[in-house]
């Protein structure tokens, strides 16, 4: 059989289909330009140059975890120092060394929101906080995620102070979720506690988490930083990790 008495035969469905409305573009474009019409093609074509730096780091943005970069992002805008919450998360690690992924993703997060609430009332720091942490707009996060890094936050700002019952979220967090979320609010309250935002001030203060002990060593030169407020707070973090506190200067 010759190429030329071959054909194929389309179906129906296929014949009904309307021309593609970019051929019959270019048919029209094509027809005119044979008539001598002068076209202006405002079609984009196909790029020459290459994509522009800023599409590439918005591409690059949108690729990343949502839940980080919304907290980063909430940091940096309603905190008072960008780098405070990553200072913040890598000073806090050493209590947390046999963490899961997941749950050192939760802890990121929560470290990049403690700052969110300092612009507040002093009323209403903590549940508005809390609120705002619960219920911000943004992805990656399950509810328990939601309820965990709230509930931090919520304590980063009223110490040990049980979370109201009003607030709905126990049977979400459970108790492993209310005791991580206790620990990282309270290490985070600690800091803030010692040094405000004093950038890099932490790097010269470290905690120590042993069977028994949490304990926290400060040079001789930053020893006027540990009031009684400190102390308290220290206390309180240790009780969260069932351990003694203690302070070691020089």
């Amino acid at each position: 059989m010759s190429d030329d008495n071959f054909k194929i035969e389309v179906s129906q469905r296929i014949q009904r289909l309307p021309p593609y409305l970019f051929g019959r573009i270019n048919k029209m474009k094509y027809e005119k330009r044979v008539a001598g019409v002068d076209i202006i093609d405002l079609g984009m074509g196909n790029p020459t140059d290459p994509t522009p730096d800023s599409v590439i780091e918005k591409l690059a943005e949108a690729a990343k975890d949502p839940l980080l970069e919304f907290a980063r992002d909430s940091g940096a805008r309603d905190g008072r120092l960008p780098e405070a919450g990553m200072e913040l998360f890598h000073w806090m690690s050493p209590l947390f060394p046999k963490e899961e992924p997941a749950q050192k993703r939760i802890r990121e997060a929560s470290c990049l929101f403690a700052d969110v609430g300092w612009r507040r009332h002093p009323d209403d720091r903590a549940m508005g906080a809390f609120a705002q942490v619960l219920r911000g707009a943004y992805g990656g996060a399950s509810h328990q995620d939601r309820a965990i890094m709230a509930t931090a936050v919520y304590f980063r700002y009223a110490g040990d102070d049980d979370l109201p019952e009003d607030t709905g979220i126990g049977g979400l967090l459970g108790e492993e979720g209310a005791l991580l979320a206790a620990r990282i609010g309270l290490a985070a309250r600690l800091a803030y506690g010692m040094t405000g935002v004093i950038e890099a001030e932490l790097r010269e203060m470290r905690l120590h988490l042993s069977k028994d002990v949490l304990r926290l060593e400060v040079p001789a030169a930053r020893k006027a930083l540990l009031g009684e407020i400190v102390h308290k707070r220290l206390d309180d973090l240790a009780e969260a990790f069932g351990r003694k506190a203690e302070v070691v200067v020089g």
